[in-house]
């Protein structure tokens, strides 16, 4: 869940970059490429070092990072004049969504992190996965011993509910 509220997060920063760009109140030029680097860090973090404790950090920053745009430009006395202009939806609908998952990415990422202090993998936590449209709890268990590939299959279904 925290990875999928990540990859939310950054496309949704691009986008909003840009539209900053678009609108002036950034300079396209190479100060921009701090940017790039620091989104790159960012879907680093979230796709290959999720369960570790870089991955979890970089997430907490990049959630951070999240909720300061709707900080930033809301306390703008030239919002009003954004806001009713041409894509002035687009440009607060980024905004406001930017704030609401980078929220929640920081309540997931600061639980991970106090996961992994309590000594439990990230991987253990109880995720929602979609199944035949029902959704599902279901918790992974870490196998001591790698179990046959009959057993998998058995335990992918466990908990399962029958769709009608």
């Amino acid at each position: 869940m925290l990875a999928i509220t990540s990859l939310v997060s950054i496309v949704l920063m691009s986008l909003h970059l840009s539209d900053d760009m678009v609108r002036g109140f950034s300079q396209p030029g190479l100060d921009n490429f701090i940017a790039i680097v620091v989104l790159v860090v960012w879907l680093y973090g979230t796709l290959m070092v999720r369960e570790r404790l870089a991955g979890l950090i970089t997430m907490l920053l990049g959630a951070v990072c999240a909720i300061a745009m709707p900080i930033l430009h809301l306390r703008g006395a030239s919002i009003v004049e954004v806001v009713r202009s041409s894509g002035g939806l687009f440009f607060y609908w980024t905004v406001f969504t930017l704030g609401v998952t980078g929220g929640f990415s920081l309540i997931l990422a600061a639980h991970g992190l106090w996961s992994l202090r309590r000594g439990k993998r990230v991987t253990e936590r109880e995720t929602k996965i979609l199944l035949c449209g029902c959704l599902v709890l279901q918790r992974k268990r870490r196998a001591k011993r790698r179990p046959s590939s009959q057993h998998r299959r058995r335990q992918m279904f466990v908990g399962r509910r029958r769709c009608r």
